[in-house]
């Protein structure tokens, strides 16, 4: 196995197709083909079903393509790192939750580093559990991964067990989102009960770990309504929000500006309990300055918004 037969594999997946993929890396499509073969056959699994339609991962496949991408991603940096480019380019990878904090100040950040040359950018918005993977096999160099208080064994011993180092961002308390013309917005505090009957907008992918019923106690339940609107795209949520009458959102403290240009308004529920937002990497003395400046860019945003 070697660096090639990994590129291969890795634009095989991408293209759909081994015909599509050998034009894009100029080699024969016979011996692409040879190529994936010998590397199946060297891992002793199938990476592609071959279908009429073209080629698609097996679901050991979708594990080896997933290491495959880190290990080059990783590779890269390592020749980026000790063979600069002549255009400076910058590279930074990062995996974190819908947060609208967070985005502002990646954004406003991404905007400072590309004064000093090209960019090559990786923000991903995701669950807490696939943060955290994401930084142990390298496809992030940094993740923030949020979660309420009730959960913070299971989020400890996952990190732990990862072998990450992490440092606290912030603890708060999730508040509503809701609209200006929300029939609650005149609220001081919204309680659970009152949003019975409301539409609760829920991001598809995120689902909390299963606590023992004995804690369950220890945690304020935030699904207090029937109705759900799933949706996986948080542009989108600014879209229902001002749309559906009655929806509404948990979420972290928001920067007024994004409030107002939106028509929305935020809600405390003193019934919450805490949650926690905590960053999470390899280990702090090998990041690399960009890496460096955007946590302390973070714990900046974090006092100025939220005090």
């Amino acid at each position: 196995m070697n660096l090639q037969q990994l590129r291969y594999a890795v634009e095989v997946e991408k293209e759909k197709s081994i015909t599509a993929a050998a034009k894009k890396l100029y080699v024969g499509q016979p011996n692409l083909s040879k190529s994936i073969k010998e590397l199946e056959q060297e891992i002793g699994s199938t990476i592609f079903n071959r279908t009429g339609r073209g080629v698609e991962p097996t679901n050991t496949g979708i594990l080896f393509l997933r290491y495959a991408k880190s290990i080059l991603l990783q590779f890269d940096e390592l020749e980026a790192l000790f063979h600069p480019r002549a255009n400076n380019s910058v590279h930074f990878t990062s995996s974190v939750p819908r947060a609208t904090y967070i985005s502002a100040v990646f954004s406003s950040y991404v905007n400072k580093l590309s004064k000093s040359g090209e960019l090559n950018i990786k923000y991903r918005e995701t669950n807490s559990v696939d943060a955290i993977t994401d930084v142990v096999v390298g496809d992030s160099s940094i993740g923030v991964v949020r979660y309420q208080e009730a959960y913070e064994d299971y989020y400890m011993g996952l990190i732990r067990d990862s072998a990450l180092q992490f440092e606290l961002l912030q603890d708060f308390k999730m508040q509503l989102l809701i609209s200006r013309n929300h029939p609650l917005a005149d609220c001081e505090d919204i309680r659970l009960s009152q949003l019975e009957g409301c539409h609760e907008l829920l991001f598809g992918d995120t689902q909390e770990p299963a606590l023992p019923k004995g804690r369950l106690n220890e945690i304020a339940e935030l699904r207090a309504s029937n109705s759900y609107i799933n949706i996986f795209d948080r542009g989108s949520q600014f879209d229902f929000l001002e749309n559906v009458d009655g929806a509404y959102l948990w979420v972290s403290p928001i920067p007024q500006r994004v409030l107002d240009r939106h028509n929305l308004v935020l809600k405390p529920c003193s019934e919450v309990g805490l949650s926690r937002d905590i960053i999470v990497y390899k280990n702090k003395d090998t990041l690399g300055d960009i890496q460096l400046g955007f946590i302390e860019e973070l714990h900046k945003a974090v006092k100025e918004y939220f005090g």
